[in-house]
Parts: structure tokens; sequence; C-alpha cells
């Protein structure tokens, strides 16, 4: 048995059933005291019961993980569970995906009735789950500690007068949006930024990228990038924006870009691309270099995309470039009427053989517009630098197990 000053992970799965929400309080009670890493993957009507139940004393509790069902994201306001949590500081909820799953069937992230302690929050990853935006400015502003922040926001927040929100701590910020806005960029103020993630919907076909907001983000933060991914949907039709985006950050030293793909079908432009990967080709006489400093790129494959690659490892160049990953498009069809450049099946086998053979660490991966981010596993486990595990001083013992219709309920 762990001793007085020793915390426990507790993973609960509850399968089915109605009654379910009453069995996992009561299982949950005896040691609510104790625990600090709490994953629970909750079905059908649980989420509602169990969040208009008097909330546990998790005075232990550092990391909560919820996987919910989609219907169960909209709950109505409740206590919250985990309401009385002083020392939480990492919150992550999300729905699990299917197969054929659309980011636009995403539900809406009900934060009423979870009630959590945002104002200690280091770490809040609300994914696969679309935050509104009159939640989205009260739950930034209470949250004035996080560090990392991953949300899924909508498309509503248009026209909006907003009042500064200054997040002093946050270095890592992940943004997919259902339709491309301006308004998160018009409001925020974060002056520690080092790693941002844009992401729009795949069927975004009006997406527009903020210039304009985004410079006044940046100049009323003055943050200096190090890792910056960029999914956008309409990316070739607005490459001038994209070159000025890097512009903005020399010092980047690990860029993702990604040409946005819908039912199956590429849209064949990366000709459009060509002035973007001209500007980060270090083969002599390219005086104005993007991103010098890259020493992890991961990109949509194309020939020009690979010539671009092999020009920083060019003896005359200056490229400290260390890992490569080609993003391939298996299993696509080409648009009619439309051309890839390299015909969309171009073995590029020699060319990744090429940078292996001057030390790059280089690969290729299957496209996916999620990044292989999805909450299927209810942990994130990122480079968290808030309050992530129990202090070191404590003993940290793990308990797992399930609750069903066959389960007694009473220990793990």
């Amino acid at each position: 048995m762990p001793t007085a000053q020793s915390t426990v992970t507790f993973s609960v799965k509850v399968r089915r059933g109605l009654g379910d929400a009453t069995r996992l309080y009561d299982l949950l009670r005896p040691h609510a005291t104790r625990i600090g890493s709490l994953t629970l993957d909750l079905h059908h009507d649980t989420v509602a019961r169990l969040n208009a139940m008097n909330p546990l004393p998790f005075h232990s509790l550092i990391k909560f993980n919820a996987i919910v069902p989609a219907k169960n994201m909209e709950s109505a306001d409740g206590r919250g569970i985990i309401a009385d949590a002083p020392s939480l500081s990492e919150f992550s909820l999300g729905h699990p995906l299917s197969s054929g799953w659309h980011l636009r069937q995403a539900p809406v992230f009900g934060h009423e009735a979870w009630n959590p302690p945002f104002a200690q929050l280091t770490v809040l990853n609300v994914v696969n789950a679309w935050i509104p935006h009159w939640a989205l400015i009260p739950i930034l502003s209470l949250s004035s500690q996080l560090v990392e922040c991953r949300i899924w926001f909508d498309d509503y927040g248009r026209g909006m007068s907003l009042p500064p929100v200054t997040l002093p701590n946050l270095r890592v910020l992940d943004l997919t949006f259902c339709v491309m806005d301006p308004f998160p960029w018009n409001f925020l103020i974060t002056p520690n930024l080092q790693d941002l993630t844009v992401t729009t919907s795949p069927d975004d076909y009006i997406d527009c990228w903020p210039a304009q907001a985004f410079i006044d983000f940046h100049a009323r933060s003055a943050f200096k990038l190090r890792r910056l991914r960029l999914r956008l949907a309409q990316f070739f039709n607005q490459v001038d924006k994209m070159i000025a985006v890097l512009e903005m950050f020399p010092e980047l030293d690990t860029l993702e870009l990604r040409w946005m793909t819908y039912g199956g079908i590429r849209v064949a432009h990366d000709n459009a691309v060509v002035p973007l990967l001209q500007r980060m080709d270090m083969h002599s006489g390219n005086n104005q270099v993007l991103v010098p400093q890259l020493r992890t790129i991961q990109i949509d494959e194309s020939r020009r995309c690979v010539d671009m690659l092999k020009s920083r490892c060019e003896p005359a160049s200056s490229s400290v470039l260390e890992t490569v990953v080609l993003y391939f498009h298996h299993g696509l069809e080409w648009e009619s009427g439309s051309q890839s450049e390299s015909g969309g099946d171009e073995d590029f086998s020699e060319d990744l053989e090429y940078l292996r053979e001057r030390g790059i660490q280089a690969s290729r991966a299957p496209m996916d517009y999620y990044g292989g981010d999805t909450f299927d596993d209810a942990d994130y486990d990122g480079e968290s630098s808030g309050q992530s595990s129990a202090p070191d001083e404590e003993e940290e013992e793990e308990e797992e197990g399930e609750v069903d219709e066959d389960s007694d309920a009473e220990e793990f």
C-alpha cells in the first residue's frame, strides 16, 4: 500500500450502463485525496450525471484527461467533479475519432459542465471539440498561468470588440480553425511564445490568412518563434503571405508546411508554391534565404521541394539541417484536369538516400491532415513546462481498472 505521502494514477474506462456515473463516483471517492493523475474514458450519459454530483476532494490531482462521447460534450452546467482540485495543472479533454470522421462533425466543448480551476492550469488541451468564441475569452482570461494551449476554435467571432488577454508564460499554442478567423490574433498577447501551430479545416475554401491581424499580434507580443507549423487548406492561394510570415521568424529551427486535401482529392497546384521554395533554396545566388537556421522540416513532397532540401546539403551552404520528413499523398486521386509537376507518384527514394548520405535523418510518411494528432490516447505527452507529475519526494504508484456492468466497482 502507498504511504500517506504517495500519490496514485487512476485510469478508468466506463463501458456502458446508465448507473456508471454513480458507480464511478463511489469508486473514486475513497482514493480522491491521493490521486495525482486521472484518466477517464466515459460513455453514454456519464458526463452530465458525474458533473452534477458534489466535487470530490482531488487535493493531490495534477493531471486530468478525459475521453468523452461527442453527444456529451455540451452537457448542462454542473458543479464539476474536478472543481475541488487545488493542485490541478493539466486539463485535457476530447472525444475519440472514428473512421470517416470529419472535422466539421466535432461537437462543442461545454466547459461549464466540468468547471475546472482554470486559474492554475499550465496545460490546456481541448481537441476534437470546438470552443465557441463566447467561451474562449473567459477561458483564456482565467488561464493566466498557461504554458501550453491546444484548442479547436469555431468561426463565430468575427467583428467582435475584445479586451486584450495576456498569457505571459505561454510557450506552445496550437489552434485549429473551423474557418480561418483573425479573432484570436485580435486579443492575445503572448510575449514568450516559441511554438505555434495553425490548422484549418481541409474543405475551408474561403480561408484567408489574416495577415494584418497576425502582424499586429506579433507586434503586441514581440515573441520569437522557434517552431512553426502551418496546415492550411488554401495555402496555394496565399503563398506570398506565407513568405511574409517566414520572413518574420528567421530564427526558426523547426518548420512544418502542409498543402491540405479533402475527400481523397489533391488539388494539384504545386507550382504555386515554387516562389516559396525558391526563397528557401540555398543554391548560390540566393541572398534572401528564408529560415536559414532550420534543423527540422516536415513538408509535402514534390520535385521542387526535394531539390530545395538537397540545396541545403551542399558543401557551400550554411545549412544546419538535421531532420527531414516528406509527406506523400498515398491513395489520393488528382483533381480532373490538373496535373502534378511530379505526376503524383514520383519515386523520391534516391533523393532520400542522397540526404541520408550527408548526415540528414530523412524519411517519408503518409499524409495525415491532423499530423498524427488524435485523441485516441487521452494522455497528451508533449513538451510541458508546467507541473506534470507528483513532486520528486513523493512516491508514485499506478493503479488501473475498468468499470462495466459485470464489475463490483469497489476498487481497481
